[in-house]
């Protein structure tokens, strides 16, 4: 009984709560459950890495507006009893300008509720690298003065469950969270079109892909995202491909190779394993319905002890890829990633500039996308070295153990890789080169034929969009049969 006393007496205790807390006091949202306040207290710590003057009200009332539901989760109102607390701890002080301030305050966040951004949030699940990201982003280029020190301490239910946020104000924070409300509402219409210029393309991506692991990495990712075009143009090309993607599914029962018994008749499959029924018809019905894959295959059962392939990405970050090159490649990769993990295969993704860089293991719970979107080379170009080193690591995974590889790098024109490295890659591993050019002249790269199948995109075809859509498209459906046959687009 005294210990558990002794525990209520410390939960009343201040000193046992961050003193942003207090700033609550002038908190116009007012949530339905202590939840939602400790994890508004998970957004501002996480801010710390790059905000750490934004005060923690903004953070709470900001977060909780553009992602809870106000008719069931939170109520956008004035905390009268917590400033009549506050008035007679502090009773020399201005309440009466601050009430003015709150109702502006409170008409701000209103409006920020009715927003886009605010319904397509709610109607997913964010995580906290997300949501204070967001903030971050929203935030960007108003400078608050410091209203508390960096605080890392832990909130828990239990510390709130007798707290009132009015009983723990001081005159200074007062005087701080009134400068600060006068800050924000001069530049409220900058907030707002932050808000509004948010790509929902991009939020749907992450949703869709799982992206928002929480983690620190992620959450400086995200916050680059959020100010990203280029990242954006990603994110929308990618959703344009996204429904041809997800009619992907695991392959278990049956494969194309020439194989074991007949397992069914598909649409998809190499020119040896059609139904004889397909060659009556004439020349042009034929190549028709070869372009819309609306031809009949037979597909062959899979062995039961086949070893997942192991699909390595290799993306071209140098200067050379910027623009439309940038977002045909990494929307393609992407695209062609999930695919090959939707199929039950292991994935590895890798940018290149003068160097290869990190190895990313991708995953269907977590693609990585802020990474894979907003990752920038800035280390010049050295492709001797890229594909050494890319065939030094290949061989040890090819002697610890035995499947089957297959690379496919995306670059550009001038891509030039020695013939002899290029033959002993492919004695390890299938190679596919996507080269996304600048201009319309023709490829003369003296390795192109010993590659295991090749793409060329030009650039007339990459400014029309209609056309980039449909051509990724044909991309994805010959990587998922494994036909990058080696002619250009």
């Amino acid at each position: 009984m005294e210990t558990s006393q002794r525990v209520k007496r410390l939960s009343r205790n201040p000193q046992n709560l961050p003193q942003p807390l207090a700033e609550l006091t002038f908190s116009v949202v007012l949530e339905a459950q202590r939840e939602h306040t400790v994890r508004s207290w998970s957004w501002y710590q996480r801010l710390q890495q790059v905000r750490a003057q934004i005060p923690f009200l903004f953070v709470h009332d900001l977060g909780l507006a553009i992602q809870m539901n106000p008719e069931s989760e939170i109520r956008i109102a004035i905390r009268t009893r917590s400033l009549s607390i506050a008035q007679e701890r502090v009773p020399h002080q201005d309440f009466e300008a601050v009430q003015r301030q709150l109702e502006d305050y409170t008409l701000f966040l209103k409006a920020l509720a009715e927003t886009d951004l605010a319904g397509r949030l709610r109607a997913q699940k964010n995580s906290d690298a997300l949501t204070a990201a967001l903030v971050a982003h929203v935030f960007e280029g108003i400078q608050f003065e410091a209203t508390a020190e960096p605080q890392t301490l832990s909130l828990t239910l239990q510390a709130l469950e007798h707290f009132e946020p009015g009983q723990h104000l001081t005159p200074r924070q007062m005087s701080d969270v009134s400068t600060a409300l006068n800050h924000l509402l001069a530049h409220q219409n900058q907030i707002l079109i932050a808000i509004e210029q948010v790509d929902l393309e991009a939020l749907k991506l992450l949703q869709m892909t799982q992206g928002t692991h929480p983690t620190s990495a992620m959450f400086l990712d995200l916050h680059h995202l959020f100010a990203s075009s280029m990242a954006n143009s990603i994110a929308n090309f990618s959703m344009d491909l996204w429904p041809s993607v997800l009619e992907t599914k695991k392959s278990t029962r049956s494969q194309k190779f020439l194989v074991d018994g007949y397992a069914s008749v598909e649409t998809r499959g190499s020119l040896e394993s059609l139904l004889p029924s397909e060659l009556v018809y004439d020349d042009d019905l034929f190549d028709r319905r070869y372009l819309q894959n609306e031809q009949l295959h037979y597909l062959r059962e899979k062995s039961k002890d086949e070893r997942k392939r192991l699909h390595v990405f290799l993306v071209d970050a140098s200067a050379s890829m910027r623009g439309l090159r940038t977002v045909f490649a990494r929307g393609v990769a992407l695209a062609m990633a999930k695919k090959a993990l939707l199929a039950g295969d292991e994935v590895h993704w890798r940018f290149f500039d003068s160097r290869l860089h990190d190895r990313q293991v991708l995953k269907e719970s977590n693609l990585k996308v802020p990474y894979l979107l907003c990752f920038k080379g800035e280390r010049g170009r050295n492709t001797t070295e890229v594909f050494s080193s890319l065939h030094r690591e290949l061989s040890r995974l090819s002697r610890k153990e035995e499947r089957e590889i297959e690379v496919t790098f995306f670059s550009h024109s001038r891509c030039v890789v020695r013939t002899e490295m290029v033959l002993a890659l492919k004695k390890i591993a299938n190679l596919y080169g996507i080269f996304v050019t600048s201009t319309d002249h023709p490829m003369e790269l003296d390795y192109l034929h010993h590659l295991s199948g090749f793409h060329v995109v030009s650039r007339k075809l990459l400014e029309d969009r209609g056309r980039r859509q449909e051509q990724a498209i044909g991309l994805l459906s010959a990587y998922e049969v494994g036909t990058l046959n080696s002619a250009p687009i």
